[in-house]
């Protein structure tokens, strides 16, 4: 499936522009893949060196709050390319440019599994964690919009050239939604992120007001860049 009419340009062009007029809302990637049992699924991209049809394959995921209110913040990778692993999500506040980065390890910020992105962000902290995973807290300095850029395992190239010339792949088989991205490829490298790629297979970012009661609807984007790989 290679080439500009594939399916992840497809995905992507859709997306750009049916969205020209009606932004795009989700939570995370629970609200985007379908639960029916073998359905590829949909992968949040963030090939910054790359585009299509001029269309960039990168794009911040966008949420509005209040001062003092609480985001949730979750993915599937603790280990990407950024400053050795040590920055996986990035929080922006466009206005002044400032930024804050959250280290995702295996016990703060991660989505193992399905199982895990099913049941949600642990938060407020009451009562049992069950499946729930324990997300990093941004406690919102001011009232406004901010960006939110989830890092990959593998840095960014422009093609695929560059990437075997440095001896890595882009592509693999894609991941069904009710898989666990945990499980590697036989014979392969078994670090399971690194099947990730360029994309982040499971994400959220959850918004919370100031009583810690959850707000839906506070995370939207100009478009989503999205792969279902091949």
């Amino acid at each position: 499936m290679n080439g500009f009419f594939s399916l992840k340009a497809f995905l992507l062009m859709l997306l750009a522009f049916s969205f020209s007029a009606i932004v795009a809302k989700a939570e995370g990637s629970i609200q985007l893949n379908s639960r029916v049992a073998g359905a590829a699924r949909t992968l949040l991209e963030h090939k910054e060196k790359s585009s299509t049809g001029g269309i960039k394959r990168s794009n911040p995921v966008l949420f509005i709050a209040k001062r003092g209110e609480t985001v949730a913040l979750a993915s599937s990778i603790s280990q990407s390319y950024n400053e050795n692993g040590t920055v996986d999500i990035i929080v922006r506040y466009p206005q002044d440019g400032r930024e804050w980065k959250f280290d995702v390890t295996q016990d703060e910020g991660y989505i193992a599994k399905p199982i895990n992105e099913e049941a949600g962000p642990w938060y407020p902290m009451i009562g049992e964690m069950g499946n729930k995973y324990k997300p990093c807290l941004f406690k919102v300095p001011y009232d406004g919009v901010y960006e939110v850029d989830f890092m990959p395992y593998m840095e960014p190239v422009v093609n695929n050239d560059e990437a075997k010339a440095k001896g890595l792949t882009r592509t693999s088989p894609p991941i069904r939604v009710e898989a666990d991205w945990q499980i590697t490829v036989a014979g392969k490298d078994p670090n399971p992120e690194l099947y990730q790629h360029e994309n982040i297979a499971a994400w959220d970012i959850s918004v919370f007001d100031v009583n810690d009661k959850l707000v839906n609807g506070r995370v939207f984007a100009a478009y989503l860049a999205l792969t279902t790989e091949d």
